[in-house]
């Protein structure tokens, strides 16, 4: 489901010019749900910010990256996704990102061949260079409308990838093209 002003909106092309506001993607089940199996990286005890650096065991399929996560007793906002937390990981199938997440870091997703869809929430702000280069399956991503930075060569040229922001169709095309 995807919201717009805390609204529910039926799914549909986010290239419309009704849907060119900013927006949220996920549901608020997903703040506090997290794929089990998850590492974490504490990056600032003072402002209590983690990152999501990659996984342990034998995780699969959908990583639904949460808002907080609590180490140690000790609520910490994730704020982002390491370079090369995935890379290479042919088991990942979905990502799903959630408010307060504002990065994802160089290759976090380089080369997941099983990769088919991304969601990324409207906080985030900077996806680093071959952040999915490489996941040639990708066909839909979701961007949110906070994105201001973005990397070199972040998804291969794949032509059957649809992506979805609600900008003009001239920003998506140059975001296809990086």
């Amino acid at each position: 489901t995807t919201f717009k002003n805390g609204e529910a909106y039926e799914d549909r092309n986010l290239l419309t010019d009704d849907f060119s506001e900013i927006y949220r993607i996920g549901n608020a089940l997903y703040d506090v749900y997290e794929t089990p199996g998850l590492v974490y990286e504490i990056l600032d005890e003072s402002d209590k910010t983690c990152a999501l650096a990659g996984k342990r065991g034998d995780v699969s399929g959908e990583i639904h990256v949460p808002s907080y996560k609590t180490i140690g007793g000790v609520r910490y906002t994730v704020i982002g996704i390491k370079a090369m937390a995935f890379s290479g990981d042919s088991s990942v199938t979905k990502l799903i990102t959630n408010d307060g997440l504002k990065w994802i870091d160089d290759e976090a997703f380089f080369g997941c061949t099983s990769l088919t869809e991304v969601r990324i929430s409207s906080t985030v702000e900077r996806i680093g260079d071959r952040a999915f280069h490489g996941a040639d399956a990708l066909i839909d991503v979701m961007l949110g409308r906070g994105m201001k930075e973005f990397g070199s060569a972040v998804f291969s040229a794949a032509e059957d990838m649809c992506i979805y922001y609600p900008g003009n169709q001239l920003e998506v095309e140059e975001i296809k093209n990086y």
